[in-house]
Order: C-alpha cells, then sequence, then structure tokens
C-alpha cells in the first residue's frame, strides 16, 4: 500500500516510470520502506510517520521564528551576568578593604591598650598622693577643716 502511496504521490513527477522500475529495497523496524525508482532511492513513510513529520516540521518552524528572540534574551542575561558579577567582584573588594581597616582598628586599640598598661605599671605614686592616701592625714584634714569652718562661722 505504501507503494501505491508513493507511485500515486510521485507519478506525476515520474511519468516515464514503469511498475517494474520500482522495488523495495529494505524494510525499516520503524514501518517505513526503502525504494528504489529508477536506481534512485527514497524513504516511504507510513501516513502515521508523515503526520508526525508534519507536526514536528511546523514545531520547527515555531522554534526557529522563537530562535532570534531567545538569542537577544540569552545576550541580555550574560550581560546582566557580568554586571552581577562585576558587583559582587566590587563588593568583595570592599569586604576585604573593610575588614583590613576593622584589623587595624584592633592591632592599633590593643597596642594603646598594651601601652596604657604599662604605663600604670611604671607609674609610681609621687609624694604628695602617698601622703594623701595617708588614713592619719585624712583624719588630720578633716579635722581641721572642720575647725576652719567653725571659726568661719563664729565671725
Amino acid at each position: 500500500m505504501t507503494i501505491f502511496l508513493i507511485l500515486t504521490f510521485c507519478g506525476p513527477t515520474f511519468s516515464q516510470t514503469t511498475a517494474a522500475d520500482a522495488r523495495v529495497v529494505e524494510k525499516l523496524p520503524d514501518g517505513d520502506f526503502i525504494v528504489s525508482i529508477e536506481g534512485r532511492e527514497y524513504r516511504a513513510v507510513s501516513p502515521d510517520h508523515a503526520r508526525r513529520l508534519a507536526k514536528e516540521k511546523v514545531e520547527l518552524d515555531a522554534l526557529r521564528a522563537e530562535k532570534p528572540q531567545l538569542e537577544q534574551k540569552a545576550v541580555k542575561l550574560l550581560e546582566l551576568s557580568e554586571n552581577y558579577k562585576s558587583d559582587a567582584a566590587k563588593a568583595i573588594e570592599q569586604r576585604d578593604s573593610e575588614n583590613a581597616r576593622a584589623e587595624k582598628f584592633k592591632q592599633d586599640y590593643e597596642r594603646e591598650r598594651d601601652l596604657r598598661l604599662s604605663a600604670e605599671k611604671l607609674k609610681k605614686p609621687n609624694t604628695l598622693e602617698k601622703l594623701l592616701g595617708n588614713p592619719i592625714v585624712q583624719s588630720a584634714i578633716v579635722i581641721v577643716s572642720g575647725a576652719v569652718v567653725a571659726v568661719t562661722a563664729k565671725r
């Protein structure tokens, strides 16, 4: 039947072809045939296969029409990706700079703290501080202050 379809559709093209000139060369597993007409081989497809091919051709044409738009979209997305990569690199650079600044601040703070502690250890209280820190002297200052206030109040 398939050969009949081929001969029916191809008959006008091969007007000088006779039935003796056409033969089946091979039957394919999918139900199609390889036929030879005047020494040239053709693939004869079943009607179901022909419908599938027509449907796939429509899908292919639609995809081909959509391809330029998708390529433009891909280019825009690649540009956007590059911008994001650039922004990320700048953010990483800024983060590293801020981390370095924070580390320097921490080191300066620790150095200053160590210097302050060392200075406090080296600092010797002077004689006046020792004298004023003595409890007897503090008691005497309180007594003398009280007497000065009393005398001043009597006047």
